[in-house]
């Protein structure tokens, strides 16, 4: 069995046991992924053996078409978000004791991956805003979770690395 293979079983497996949880709300959700999906999907690379070895698996292309996008921005508690944050970002705002959270939600008529046929695909992303390590930019920020309806997606992006979730619920 190839490396993607078994790492798309296992994927399926993860996804079965979202759909157990799937009754919660979307913030239980979140740190239902925070605190016993995340730790699983490592314990999983750990197991497989490194699955996301060859450059060419972690590396793809993916083609968005007919989009739509919502960004929006919200107070949260420095205390809380420091954490989701590496070592060596500066979160927005710290000096003052606060975070900012950043939510965007992203529909498209169609998005491809590599070669494969395009889907109609809800996207949905939660960072904390940080402060632009060149300057650059209006609102730069650390992905603490993707959650998406394309299973292709959330596969690639978590070979990536990525934190992605693939939820076929999303809408």
């Amino acid at each position: 069995m190839s490396e993607l293979s078994s790492y798309s079983s296992l994927c399926r497996e993860i996804v079965a046991l979202t759909r157990i949880v799937s009754s919660i709300s979307s913030w239980e959700k979140i740190m239902f992924c925070k605190k016993v999906m995340f730790p699983l999907i490592l314990l999983a690379f750990c197991l497989l053996g490194n699955p996301v070895s060859s450059a060419d698996i972690r590396s793809f292309t993916v083609h968005f078409a007919g989009c739509t996008e919502f960004a929006g921005w919200g107070p949260v508690s420095l205390a809380k978000a420091q954490p989701l944050v590496p070592p060596g970002y500066v979160i927005t705002g710290a000096a003052t004791g606060q975070a900012a959270i950043v939510v965007r939600a992203t529909s498209c008529d169609g998005v491809s991956i590599g070669q494969s046929p395009a889907q109609p695909t809800m996207l949905s992303q939660i960072g904390i805003n940080l402060v632009a390590p060149d300057g650059t930019g209006n609102i730069n920020n650390y992905t603490v979770i993707y959650v998406t309806n394309n299973q292709v997606l959330a596969t690639y992006f978590q070979i990536a690395g990525l934190p992605a979730i693939f939820d076929p619920e999303l809408t």
